[in-house]
């Protein structure tokens, strides 16, 4: 700490007391070396090492970006190990760029009375509220078509409840909704499990399930499912987990705000191996409980409940993923090792709208 405020220009008088910020700042600056760069990633990570950035911390570092470049930027520079000058608020919170971001929703008509599409470019809740009004009227006049597309290429991540909020509720017979379980276990650790149900269960688009029940020990979990794939010298390492029940929670207050407009035409969705963390878990609930069609690639890095992150080695130059928890399908198998599949590979020489087009029109011939 003395070498690095000398470093910066931070007189040993003004140093502050070791705390949670300053351990943040070295872990984070650290991390940064293996080229995880932005907040949303390394906050999970930092929870997992029993670290203790809760709500309020998290508070308390939006503030610090916000008042301390100006202010006193050595002790910035101190506490978050980056010049203040490359600041970018939204950026360093949300992971992209405000400006640079592609349009968060299109929609239009591609036949009318038969083919409309829709397209959403992030999973990130900030941006969407002020597009539900038009994803409401959008959604009514469109109601009685033959054909939806939904495309979510180019979408990374998010939240998790974001696909289910403007897709699949205000599109879906809620009744007729629902999927096998899922199985999510973790570590033994010894920040209890408290601290593993705000960081872990908090990615959990919790609202959309029932049936969540409470930690219980591998053993329990595995005398009373049947999961004859899953790999026993990956659970070794695992102590306790959740079984998830997935199904369309139509019971939620706020879901009241949502309009309906069932669709009674059939609904397709366009994925890519760009699709990671909420993304991937909406295409696997979207095909798992029938709600889509699936087109285009194998979503890639599977699925996860927390968010995953990726550091690259210095040396070798190899990619390591970490995982904080470890998921699987109703079969056993870990949905990071086998990501969801679409019902439909892109044809030769399409991508997958082209493809989901060439299906349409010759529907019969294909099914």
């Amino acid at each position: 700490m003395r070498d690095f405020a000398y470093e910066v220009g931070l007189p040993f008088e003004d140093m502050p007391p070791m705390d949670v910020q300053i351990l943040w700042g070295i872990v984070g600056g650290f991390l940064r070396e293996f080229g995880i760069a932005d907040y949303e990633h390394m906050m999970p990570l930092i929870a997992h090492l029993g670290l203790g950035l809760n709500t309020s911390a998290q508070m308390q570092q939006r503030e610090l970006l916000q008042v301390l470049p100006e202010e006193n930027p050595q002790l910035f520079h101190f506490i978050f190990r980056f010049d203040p000058n490359a600041v970018d608020d939204e950026r360093y919170f949300s992971g992209s760029s405000q400006q640079d971001a592609p349009p968060l929703f299109q929609m239009e008509v591609i036949y009318e009375n038969k083919i409309a599409y829709v397209s959403l470019s992030s999973f990130f809740y900030s941006r969407t509220f002020r597009y539900r009004a038009y994803l409401n009227e959008f959604y009514y006049y469109i109601k009685d078509y033959e054909h939806l597309i939904i495309d979510i290429r180019e979408s990374s991540g998010g939240f998790g409840h974001i696909g289910f909020e403007y897709f699949m509720y205000p599109l879906s017979y809620t009744e007729n909704l629902s999927g096998n379980p899922l199985f999510v276990f973790f570590a033994d650790s010894d920040t209890g499990d408290i601290a593993l149900i705000n960081s872990r269960i908090g990615g959990l688009p919790i609202v959309w399930y029932t049936g969540a029940g409470d930690f219980s020990p591998i053993d329990d979990i595995l005398s009373a499912h049947y999961l004859p794939l899953l790999n026993e010298s990956d659970i070794a390492s695992v102590a306790y987990g959740i079984v998830v029940e997935t199904r369309l929670n139509s019971e939620a207050d706020f879901l009241s705000q949502i309009n309906r407009s069932p669709f009674n035409g059939r609904i397709w969705l366009l994925i890519s191996e760009q699709n990671y963390s909420s993304s991937a878990i909406f295409a696997h609930h979207a095909r798992d409980m029938g709600f889509a069609t699936l087109v285009g690639e194998t979503v890639g890095g599977g699925i996860t409940l927390a968010a995953t992150s990726t550091m690259i080695l210095p040396n070798s130059g190899m990619r390591v993923q970490w995982d904080i928890d470890y998921i699987t399908d109703h079969h056993g198998r870990s949905l990071v090792e086998f990501p969801t599949e679409p019902h439909y590979f892109n044809l030769e020489g399409m991508d997958a709208l082209e493809t989901v087009l060439y299906l349409i029109e010759n529907i019969k011939q294909v099914e």
